[in-house]
């Protein structure tokens, strides 16, 4: 009697197949509640991390035009140390990689180095690395403020900070998302690089020496303007700062001369002031083409 009892007691405690089963289904509805959640939470985190990096990118443009009388950068001066991520380097925790460059050392393979606060988390295209010898870049730069709207779409005029803004640095973007990869017209995948620039060996140069205009497919830049007819570049809405879309959002972008974003709901962006904001998905060409041009008189933008 006491040996059946305790089989009994034993039996009893032990789970059903259908109890098992029913735990199951609630741990995998939990499971499914939660998954969202931690999906939302990494991408704050991922927007968070690339607001920093763009906010951070605004300060050594500054840093880099306190010390030599308000000139900012130019984007590509044809030199080996011309292009603008290069010259920014030391002001974003880079003076070893900055000297060696200066100092000729390394070769093509100085370019190769990854620099953290360059990738963004939520680009998938960001790792490995697309372009195998260079190193990648998931932010761009706006090429109308640094080189200046009227530049002709040549790379190497010079703008100051103080003359780089007139519709106000609060108003204009200077750096925006731009995932490392994208499709050319001739569809060949290329890999955005930070140290593209004529003298880095990461660009030939397809323009008039000794000003070439922008190389499209590697440069971590947007907003080039366009070339008409007759071959003049021109900037303009029409142009390769919008045609018939304001941003590539959630795709490897089909033109390599726009920002491009893989973050829910919108492209980051970082204005003059240093401030860092997300762009809406369905912001306007108008306001998407006010924000990029720093003179073209544009008031009153209102939400975007």
């Amino acid at each position: 009697m006491v040996r059946l009892n305790l089989e009994r007691r034993s039996r009893n405690k032990a789970f059903t197949l259908i109890e098992l089963l029913v735990v199951i289904s609630i741990i995998a509805v939990l499971v499914g509640l939660l998954l969202p959640a931690v999906q939302k939470v990494r991408e704050a985190a991922a927007r968070m991390q690339c607001s920093n990096s763009q906010r951070q990118l605004v300060l050594a443009v500054t840093n880099y035009a306190g010390n030599r009388k308000q000139k900012m950068p130019a984007v590509d001066d044809g030199t080996v140390t011309g292009s603008l991520y290069i010259s920014v380097l030391p002001y974003i925790e880079q003076d070893p990689l900055y000297k060696l460059i200066r100092s000729g050392g390394g070769g093509v393979g100085t370019y190769a180095n990854v620099i953290p606060m360059l990738v963004c988390p939520s680009d998938p295209n960001a790792t490995p690395n697309p372009n195998g010898g260079y190193g990648i870049s998931s932010y761009s730069a706006n090429f109308l403020v640094f080189a200046g709207q009227n530049s002709g779409g040549t790379t190497t005029p010079v703008q100051t900070i103080t003359s780089a803004f007139p519709d106000g640095a609060s108003s204009t973007i200077v750096f925006a998302d731009k995932t490392a990869q994208c499709t050319n017209s001739s569809s060949t995948t290329s890999a955005v690089v930070w140290g593209w620039g004529v003298g880095s060996g990461t660009s030939a140069g397809t323009g008039v020496a000794p000003s070439p205009a922008p190389t499209v497919a590697s440069a971590p830049l947007f907003g080039y303007g366009y070339q008409n007819a007759m071959g003049v570049w021109t900037n303009g809405p029409g142009g390769l700062v919008g045609n018939t879309t304001y941003y590539d959002y959630k795709t490897q972008p089909s033109s390599c001369a726009v920002a491009s974003s893989f973050h829910t709901g919108g492209i980051n962006v970082a204005f003059g002031d240093g401030h860092v904001q997300s762009v809406a998905e369905s912001v306007s060409t108008g306001v998407w083409f006010a924000l990029m041009t720093p003179n073209g008189g544009e008031t009153g933008l209102g939400d975007f």
